[in-house]
């Protein structure tokens, strides 16, 4: 399956497809826990702030097509990227207009916190991977998983992949890629798992 890096002209696209992928994550439910009736709302302006602070910044979103549409999205960083501090400031500020202050440093916390385990040599840091439910199952995670790595090997700098899992059911998933668990924190009411693929020796 072929992995494309996205655009903002696809922007709408990845946003509706993790929308649907994280609608119930751990992560999520527990941001934005005071929701109520807007949570699908909320739900999209937080999701719309991970992949808009990557798109302007022309960061890596990587997209795998099925049945016409972005079905599978990862969110990366790579080593040496520095946020534009003015323009993440700016989303933030929209972001905390859209779902409250209290949601906003219930996220704070648990990226502050999920972060502690993250190797201390530079790597890719893989923020975000969903695929749409309708099509879980399909094969569309491993070429995004795989691309991810093949950047990693291409860089001069990193030592390979980290990402951090709130599900128990893709802590085998990961393993059976290549991964291994570098930690498990508990955050409030959230368990994280720290993970890390490492590139070739």
């Amino acid at each position: 399956m072929k992995v494309e890096r996205l655009t903002s002209a696809n922007g709408d696209e990845a946003i509706e497809t993790l929308c649907a992928a994280f609608y119930d994550y751990p992560v999520m439910r527990y941001t934005l826990a005071d929701a109520g009736d807007d949570y699908d709302d909320k739900l999209r302006a937080l999701i719309g702030f991970f992949c808009n602070k990557r798109l302007v910044q022309g960061w890596p979103v990587l997209g795998c097509r099925a049945e016409g549409r972005v079905a599978g999205v990862a969110l990366v960083n790579e080593p040496g990227m520095t946020p534009d501090a003015t323009l993440v400031e700016r989303l933030r500020t929209e972001l905390a207009a859209a779902i409250g202050d209290e949601a906003l440093n219930r996220f704070q916390r648990y990226e502050d916190e999920s972060d502690l385990d993250a190797p201390p040599e530079p790597h890719h840091f893989l923020g975000v991977l969903g695929v749409h439910p309708d099509l879980q199952g399909s094969g569309l995670a491993r070429p995004l998983l795989d691309e991810i790595a093949a950047m990693s090997e291409a860089h001069p700098e990193s030592t390979g992949v980290c990402l951090n899992t709130e599900d128990p059911a893709n802590v085998p998933f990961y393993v059976h890629m290549g991964y291994r668990t570098l930690a498990r924190r508990t955050i409030d009411t959230l368990q994280t798992w720290c993970m890390f693929r490492p590139g070739a020796d």
